[in-house]
């Protein structure tokens, strides 16, 4: 991805077909982000960044925010992991940099969350508009930024999340009380995960992220029907019985040993 070039998603777009199930089947695209990012910055005749620090993160004070780390923020800069507890590299996205390229704080995020509440700053006045529209989901609605939760009070909990290499991160916010959470946190060898049957299927959920669900390639080998890069593999001892499971995705594996 950092190598990806401006010339080469524009070429990507002149040329990209949607599929016939458009509309009809929800699917996460970083590149959609991408390249919303990069079109509201020719709007504009600015960078994304540039755009992003004079729209919102100066008028809300979010200092620590920001796409390039400046010398004051590289002392603060938390040191990734990988699932084998190797430092991580740098993650660098720069044409797509509206897909997960921000470096920023828990203050800062916590700063974003409040001002979300606040119908007087920016980020409270687009609320509504984002909110507004909203497609289904497996186990959730997807609006333009959050994912809806059914779970809280009024109209739920609003969530969204994201993991590079290294890190993970993730935003909780309750419209009803204007309560919100914001963490950080470095990817271990070992997760809590649970997998549940729901009629035919079988369900994975990670903490703070919806169910998916699981189809097989083998009594063994599942992916993640939204996300064919992520599978997951049982391990099962002489008897048959399960005893843990490999997680692969493109930040990494994890491991996980069932618990009794």
């Amino acid at each position: 991805m950092a190598a990806y070039s401006l010339d080469q998603l524009y070429q990507f777009v002149s040329t990209f077909e949607a599929p016939a199930t458009v509309r009809t089947r929800w699917a996460y695209s970083n590149t959609d982000v991408g390249l919303l990012g990069v079109l509201l910055a020719r709007r504009t005749g600015s960078s994304y960044e540039a755009l992003i620090e004079s729209r919102i993160t100066r008028p809300l004070g979010m200092t620590s925010t920001a796409v390039a780390v400046a010398p004051a923020m590289q002392q603060r800069l938390a040191i990734g992991h990988d699932a084998g507890l190797k430092p991580a590299g740098p993650w660098t996205v720069p044409t797509l940099a509206a897909g997960g390229s921000l470096h920023s704080t828990v203050n800062d995020l916590l700063a974003l969350l409040a001002a979300a509440g606040d119908p007087t700053t920016v980020a409270g006045a687009a609320m509504p508009g984002m909110l507004a529209i909203r497609r289904q989901a497996p186990g959730f609605q997807q609006a333009l930024g959050w994912m809806i939760l059914a779970a809280g009070p009024g109209e739920g909990l609003l969530l969204h999340d994201g993991n590079t290499l290294g890190f993970a991160s993730s935003l909780l916010y309750d419209p009803a009380s204007r309560t919100g959470v914001a963490g950080a946190y470095a990817p271990g060898p070992s997760a809590v995960f649970e997998v549940t049957r729901d009629g035919d299927a079988l369900m994975i959920q990670l903490p703070g992220i919806p169910k998916f669900r699981l189809r097989p390639e083998s009594t063994r080998d599942f992916f993640v029907a939204e996300n064919t890069r992520v599978t997951v593999t049982f391990s099962v001892d002489a008897a048959g019985q399960v005893t843990g499971l490999l997680l692969k995705a493109p930040t990494g594996n994890v491991t996980a040993v069932r618990r009794p």
